[in-house]
């Protein structure tokens, strides 16, 4: 993942993403019309092959109930891929954006490095054991809660 222009890092939790997925009432005005799917196609591609297309991104952001680590952690990346996608593709939104050259000071991600090497380091560890794993789902929610992510 190519570090780009940083910005104001305003990322959203999976429920605001799962909420405006599943087109609830409130959410719509974020990324309206054909906004949403763009950013959902590019969170696949930014994904680097986590997820097979839009659909299964989709399928995974949604999950719910008992769900191994990996599962819970598919769930996270997919989250913090789509508010980097936001931000690519709608870096003057209000809402919901996150880009690669934003830091983190200290958080489940480690310290002092950006949101662009942890993401790549989350998507290395999410196909690895469960330890890993659990490191790359922690990294992705303390990422999309903003702890710790500044501009």
């Amino acid at each position: 993942m190519p570090l780009t222009a940083t910005g104001e890092a305003l990322p959203c939790a999976i429920g605001l993403w799962k909420n405006r997925a599943a087109g609830k009432n409130g959410t719509l005005l974020w990324f309206p019309n054909g906004d949403f799917d763009s950013v959902v196609t590019a969170a696949v591609v930014l994904a680097g092959g986590l997820f097979a297309d839009e659909a299964d991104l989709l399928a995974n952001l949604g999950s719910k109930g008992k769900r191994t680590i990996g599962e819970r952690g598919k769930q996270q990346i997919a989250a913090t891929c789509l508010n980097l996608a936001a931000g690519d593709l709608f870096p003057d939104n209000t809402k919901c954006k996150l880009f690669e050259g934003n830091s983190i000071i200290s958080n489940g991600c480690g310290d002092n490095l950006s949101i662009g090497d942890a993401v790549n380091q989350a998507l290395v560890d999410i196909m690895s054991d469960a330890s890993a794993q659990h490191e790359a789902q922690e990294c992705s929610d303390d990422i999309n809660n903003g702890i710790s992510v500044i501009d």
